[in-house]
């Protein structure tokens, strides 16, 4: 029998200007996106991680993904107030709070 549930992953992301633009990344999920400001580029790339998570979903992959990735998967959203990054210079980081159906199979 497998029963689905909801979990919680904790993403980082970060942006810096590059050429008159702002880039962003996830280094967990390796996705990246843009914008013309940083707020832009950080926003986008939450709709980024949003769509390659949903990708994930539907091709059955986000389990493995999350495992060989090391992402961890909590049961209750995780405290980002505990979070500590180091910020290099010229850089904006953003935590995102990401919900994750996960699929476990019941014994």
């Amino acid at each position: 029998m497998v029963s689905e549930f909801m979990g919680y992953i904790l993403l980082t992301g970060y942006a810096e200007e590059e050429d008159g633009l702002f880039a962003s990344f996830c280094p967990e999920l390796g996705t990246a996106s843009c914008g013309d400001t940083l707020l832009e580029a950080l926003d986008n790339l939450g709709d980024a991680i949003e769509v390659h998570l949903q990708g994930l979903v539907d091709v059955g992959e986000l389990d493995r993904t999350l495992r060989e990735r090391r992402i961890r998967v909590e049961s209750s959203p995780p405290d980002v107030n505990g979070v500590a990054v180091t910020v290099p210079p010229g850089r904006v980081i953003k935590t995102y709070l990401n919900r994750v159906p996960l699929v476990a199979d019941a014994v």
